[in-house]
């Protein structure tokens, strides 16, 4: 990876202004910085004609060079897989262009008995159905001489409007290659999957979490030098005057949404719950201050509402529910054991939100409106419903909506998409593969969960094996002890 981003920064090889010659770009001052460490390098292009040379700066030879690059890489990767099985990972991403594209990992035992991952390549997703995109990952496979029935597991790591596709994808390849069993990736944050999730559950949630950012930037972050010393001075009053605590003001200014840390999302939305004053006050300074004041002005307007409330205490509360086990999935010493316990309370206790928890959260809420002055919709007031105008003539009432629309299809959302990525099956694997952690002397060895492996892929193993696998395991765990 270090090397194709040399090559990328390498395309950057030619200058505007002639006149400063001692600049010749990025990628002739890399020939010349190597030239020094090579002398048949530097020999080589010293004889070189001059025209030729300078065609090492065009567009052209750069995209050749590139792809040379790629293609030596990829090489170097399928010699070093051999004829090992191997797992695939795959993320989405797109470009500036609004491209969408599949990040191919693959995860592999070499020889030396390393447990490697490589990335190999990124292939434009043209259609983004399912049926689509295993197509693409199956050509791109088939096209470097690897089968897809050497696949013995595969992750997806996606969080955007592809996630769908890519649970639809792990069940068609699991259909064709029955090895191929899907776990969670575990580098995937499971608070970035919850609100992703329940963002496409509802657009009000999609809107909240739009809206979230555009409050704390506005809170942190004046747009000229004029204003932020206007705002400055406004919040340096407020502090003098005690309406503003110096801790609500650092800590609010240490808030940066999206961070990719565990706790970012549940932390700023715990600060804008327990910070309400202090969020509002600063970004009344910025309208009346700012030269952006309308964008503060609608932050304003936009938490002043019932429903931005509503669906802030019940992200707080979902991300509570889920965040003891977020941690222990994202720990590098991950218990298995632990995580299949922690699963079963997240999905007992969203159940028992949804169950039991709307009176609590709908009376939270509305002890929160009525302390700050927020309208408090009547529940059974008809409005449109979600999706539809005004129009169409569809409408549903204000208790529908927030319980049904929002509430029920978050948590409902919630729970599908944590028993697809934990289901029965993967953790079972998990469980049992954790029998081989050396930690605590091999404490969690247990012969027949790890024996029961070898069912599991009894492709790999031939019947001889099979036979005296425990005997073998006995063996084992009493040589190594």
């Amino acid at each position: 990876m270090h090397f194709f981003g040399l090559c990328k920064i390498s395309l950057k090889a030619r200058y505007t202004d002639p006149s400063y010659t001692w600049d010749k770009g990025h990628f002739l001052e890399m020939i010349d910085w190597y030239k020094g460490f090579d002398e048949n390098v530097r020999r080589a292009f010293d004889e070189m004609d001059p025209d030729r040379c300078s065609e090492l700066a065009s567009r052209g030879f750069q995209k050749d060079l590139v792809k040379s690059c790629t293609e030596e890489v990829i090489q170097a990767i399928l010699e070093e897989i051999g004829d090992s099985r191997f797992s695939i990972l795959i993320d989405d991403t797109h470009d500036i262009s609004s491209k969408e594209h599949m990040g191919i990992i693959l995860r592999f035992v070499n020889k030396q008995g390393k447990v490697i991952e490589r990335f190999l390549d990124l292939e434009w997703v043209k259609d983004t159905t399912p049926t689509a995109i295993k197509g693409n990952l199956v050509g791109f496979l088939v096209r470097h001489g690897l089968s897809i029935s050497r696949i013995r597991g595969q992750g997806y790591h996606g969080q955007s409007n592809m996630r769908v596709e890519f649970n639809n994808v792990q069940r068609q390849i699991h259909d064709e290659c029955p090895y191929a069993f899907y776990v969670h990736c575990f580098a995937c944050q499971l608070e970035q999957i919850l609100v992703s999730v329940s963002s496409s559950s509802s657009s009000a949630i999609s809107y909240f979490f739009y809206n979230v950012p555009i409050i704390v930037n506005a809170t942190s972050a004046p747009c000229t030098a004029k204003d932020a010393e206007k705002c400055r001075q406004a919040i340096l009053d407020k502090l003098d005057s005690g309406e503003i605590s110096k801790r609500d003001k650092s800590t609010l200014k240490e808030t940066k949404w999206g961070e990719t840390k565990w706790g970012s999302h549940h932390t700023t939305l715990n600060r804008i719950d327990t910070m309400w004053d202090t969020v509002l006050e600063v970004l009344v300074i910025v309208d009346e201050h700012g030269s952006r004041g309308s964008r503060a002005s609608f932050s304003i307007e936009t938490m002043e509402s019932f429903e931005f409330v509503f669906i802030l205490k019940m992200m707080l509360k979902l991300f509570v529910i889920i965040k003891e086990l977020s941690l222990v999935l994202q720990r590098k010493d991950q218990d298995s054991i632990q995580a299949v316990g922690l699963l079963v309370v997240v999905n007992e206790r969203l159940k028992t939100l949804r169950d039991n928890g709307w009176e609590a959260l709908f009376e939270d809420v509305k002890r929160f409106c009525d302390a700050n002055e927020i309208p408090v919709p009547n529940m059974d007031e008809h409005i449109p419903s979600m999706c539809h105008s005004h129009l169409g003539g569809v409408t549903v009432s204000q208790l529908h909506y927030y319980r049904a629309q929002i509430f029920f299809a978050a948590i409902d959302s919630i729970r599908t998409e944590i028993n697809h990525r934990f289901n029965d099956g993967s953790m079972d694997l998990l469980v049992r593969l954790s029998c081989l952690d050396p930690r605590r002397n091999f404490s969690q060895f247990d012969v027949e969960k790890i024996a029961k492996l070898v069912d599991l892929y009894s492709e790999d193993f031939p019947e001889a094996d099979r036979a005296i696998i425990n005997d073998q395991l006995e063996a084992y765990i009493c040589y190594v002890r």
